[in-house]
């Protein structure tokens, strides 16, 4: 009977003290993940993985593309014209569209959730940069890309093919560069990043990345 009672004692000893390892690992977890957390909520934009545009934030998109100066004048005057129709039925999708039409020209880019973004000079002084920005009604934005030229044509191509109702204050200008210590470094577009044409999902055709929809088989463009 003593060495039966011996053995539950040991065998309760032992529940209680896996019982206690369990709970210490669940609470170092907890602490690990809210570490994360906070080091995520802390980080800026530009700490932020590529596209890594938080459901919390991704009701507004801000894209800066910047271009040279043989591509300059011809983006400069369209700029200007949608910047003139800003506020009208479309003008944010017709802006979108455009900005994805010019984005294989693009020499540099940047993609976050800041209004009006601060933006250091790139390589060339030459060089124009446009800023665009949209908020939405709801969450569109939220992804992830492989690269900053990938989760820009996303953003543009999501919100060229939006409906009119979910999308507001939408603008499109052009930025002066700035020596701001806060300001924020382009990541440089290399020769052929930005996809100039995506395969439609459905009928496997290529399809510019502008498209919102297969000129094929007429299918929604992939996001």
């Amino acid at each position: 009977m003593e060495a039966h009672g011996g053995s539950a004692v040991v065998l309760a000893c032992a529940c209680v003290a896996l019982v206690l390892v369990l709970l210490g690992a669940f609470a170092v977890l907890g602490l690990l993940r809210r570490g994360r957390e906070r080091r995520a909520e802390n980080a800026t934009d530009g700490e932020r993985p590529v596209g890594a545009i938080t459901p919390a934030s991704s009701t507004t998109v801000t894209v800066v593309l910047a271009f040279g100066p043989d591509h300059a004048p011809g983006v400069r005057a369209s700029v200007q014209a949608l910047a003139g129709r800003m506020g009208h039925r479309g003008s944010a999708r017709d802006a979108a569209l455009e900005l994805l039409r010019a984005l294989p020209e693009a020499t540099h880019g940047w993609i976050g959730t800041e209004p009006e973004p601060l933006v250091a000079p790139v390589d060339d002084p030459r060089a124009l940069l446009v800023g665009f920005a949209v908020r939405a009604r709801r969450a569109l934005f939220a992804t992830a890309a492989a690269s900053v030229a990938d989760a820009i044509a996303v953003a543009l191509r999501t919100i060229g093919s939006a409906r009119d109702d979910d999308l507001h204050d939408a603008r499109v200008w052009i930025l002066a560069p700035s020596s701001d210590r806060s300001a924020r470094t382009l990541t440089p577009l290399r020769a052929g990043s930005a996809p100039g044409t995506v395969a439609c999902r459905f009928c496997g055709k290529s399809m510019a990345i502008y498209d919102t929809t297969c000129p094929s088989c007429g299918a929604p463009a992939p996001r």
